[in-house]
C-alpha cells in the first residue's frame, strides 16, 4: 500500500494499482515462499500439534502471498477508488497543490517568564 501511495502521487489510481503491483510482486512472492517454507519445516516434527500449526501457518501464508495480496487488495482498492486510502486523503496529479506564500511572516510567540 506505501507503493501504491506512492504511485498514486504521479498517476491515476488504476495504473497507481498496476505499477506498484509490478514493482513490489516480486519481492512479496519471495518473502511469502521463505515464510511459508520456514512454517512448513514444523511439518517434519512428530509432535502433532506442530505439525499441524506449521501447515496451518504455511498454507495461511502461500494464500495471502499468492491470492489475497496480488488480487483481492488490487481489486477493493480499485473498488473504493478514493475511499481506499480512508482516512488519508490522497493528492492527485490533477489537483493543484497550494504554494505557501514565503513573504507571510509566521506570528510571533509569547515568549515564556521565567520561573523562580
Amino acid at each position: 500500500m506505501s507503493r501504491f501511495k506512492q504511485e498514486l502521487r504521479t498517476l491515476p489510481t488504476a495504473k497507481a494499482i498496476s505499477a506498484a503491483l509490478t514493482r513490489t510482486g516480486g519481492v512479496v512472492s519471495s518473502a511469502g515462499l521463505i515464510l511459508a517454507a520456514t512454517f512448513a519445516v514444523l511439518m517434519t516434527q512428530p509432535i502433532r500439534e506442530l505439525f499441524q500449526f506449521g501447515f496451518a501457518m504455511a498454507f495461511g501464508i502461500l494464500l495471502d502471498t499468492f491470492l489475497v495480496r496480488p488480487l483481492l487488495v488490487p481489486a477493493l482498492v480499485h473498488l473504493f477508488g478514493d475511499h481506499a486510502l480512508w482516512p488519508a486523503r490522497p493528492t492527485h496529479p490533477r489537483t493543484p497543490i497550494t504554494p505557501v506564500d514565503p513573504t507571510a511572516t509566521p506570528a510571533a510567540a509569547p515568549r515564556p517568564t521565567p520561573a523562580r
